[in-house]
């Protein structure tokens, strides 16, 4: 029996709190959000090379060029806070970023560059 999960409005998809996100990519959650009009993707636990350890990262979407100027890989989600976004701190505004869709499924790294309309995602429960 297939059960029907309805898309988030973009509260929703707010996080509520810092330790909201810092759970988040604890547990792997991909998070895609867009500050000042830029969009940007954070992942939790994927690992930077076939035999390293897993680490979180954050990068402005946009071409593999885009991507490889502004990842950060950070071994922790305070780490990823401290990612300029803009001219601010995530941690300063990771409570009211735009929009967004937060994912515990893990995809390839490649999926955020094509990610453009960010409303709507369903509610990963």
């Amino acid at each position: 029996m297939a059960t029907w999960v309805g898309t988030n409005s973009l509260e929703d998809n707010r996080f509520k709190t810092i330790s909201d996100f810092k759970q988040c990519m604890r547990r792997g959650g991909e998070v895609q959000f867009e500050w000042n009009g830029v969009l940007y993707c954070c992942f939790g636990c994927i690992s930077p090379a076939a035999d390293a350890a897993p680490k979180m990262v954050i990068c402005q979407a946009g071409s593999v060029e885009v991507n490889t100027r502004t990842e950060k890989w950070c071994d922790t989600a305070d780490e990823i806070l401290e990612y300029m976004v803009g001219g601010d701190r995530l941690r300063d505004v990771i409570t009211q970023v735009k929009g967004g869709s937060v994912q515990f499924k893990m995809k390839p790294f490649a999926d955020c560059l094509q990610t453009i309309d960010i409303t709507g995602f369903p509610q990963i429960l």
